[in-house]
């Protein structure tokens, strides 16, 4: 199984930068291995980078996928940035989003959030599971900031993932909204706040 990225001229149906690029990754450790993965979270734009993320095939299961962003450049189709979301114990922090994209405030960052991690959990150094991610795409992907709900550990335990809904960047404010996978936490954070700890934030149940 593999997964290659094409670009294509919607005039003619020809690749004008050949037959496409295979995926690949490796970020801290982790090595992309598409068998394990699935590109849940659909194609974005920023600037010239194209991004998009992975999570589980299928059943979700430890010791087998990584959460993944990816960012090539869309005039040569080469990678810019990899940057797995949890690299360390049995892995996990699959990006999955619904299948919406990642959220690019300007050509310079974008936000994508992550799942369930399987053994281990949340450090803030190497992993990133039940988490909000600001990157940087003009910077192989740098994490730039993230909000970590202080009960991260609950919804790993119970599989309520951050990443459901994907990140919703709310129109004229600096707020970051999304939802667990029941609809059971709801949490808006500043979108531009400089490292964010886990407790700054504020953090809502729906009932």
């Amino acid at each position: 199984m593999a997964y290659r990225l094409h670009a294509l001229d919607i005039t003619s149906g020809a690749e004008p930068y050949g037959p496409g690029v295979l995926i690949s990754g490796n970020y801290n450790g982790a090595t992309f291995d598409a068998r394990y993965q699935t590109q849940r979270v659909s194609l974005a734009l920023a600037g010239n980078q194209v991004l998009f993320g992975f999570g589980a095939v299928e059943a979700e299961g430890p010791d087998a996928y990584v959460g993944w962003v990816m960012a090539y450049n869309k005039l040569t189709l080469q990678q810019s940035g990899a940057i797995g979301t949890v690299t360390t114990g049995n892995l996990g922090g699959g990006v999955w989003q619904s299948g919406r994209p990642l959220r690019s405030t300007d050509p310079v960052t974008c936000t994508c959030s992550s799942a369930t991690q399987y053994g281990g959990g949340y450090d803030g150094v190497n992993d990133f599971s039940e988490s909000v991610l600001k990157l940087d795409p003009r910077n192989g992907l740098q994490l730039i900031d993230w909000f970590t709900p202080s009960n991260w550990s609950y919804l790993d335990s119970n599989d309520l993932d951050m990443t459901s809904s994907g990140p919703l960047l709310i129109p004229g404010t600096n707020i970051v909204a999304g939802a667990a996978s029941p609809g059971s936490s709801i949490c808006s954070i500043p979108a531009t706040s400089g490292n964010t700890a886990p407790t700054t934030a504020r953090s809502f149940r729906s009932s």
